[in-house]
């Protein structure tokens, strides 16, 4: 079933989540963390801006992009054509 993001407080969730399970995860944890370091109140904040026009579109939408977003991130990272 897919929850729709109505508010600021369902993008909040969302991004909390989110980056709750990337945090604990064994590779993308220590990636994030050492990149965001002690700076992820702010990094949350930009996260929250981000995701406000997605309010009442899918959640599945926001899920997809940051999937995207980020893989496409760490491929650009470890490639070797720089």
């Amino acid at each position: 079933m897919t929850k729709e993001i109505l508010n600021i407080e369902d993008v909040t969730l969302l991004v909390d989540s989110f980056y709750q399970k990337v945090r604990k995860d064994q590779l993308l944890g220590g990636i994030f963390n050492g990149v965001i370091q002690n700076r992820w109140p702010e990094h949350l904040e930009k996260m929250y801006r981000f995701g406000r026009p997605y309010c009442s579109k899918s959640i599945r939408i926001m899920e997809a992009h940051l999937h995207h977003t980020r893989i496409s991130r760490f491929r650009r990272s470890t490639s070797t054509d720089g």
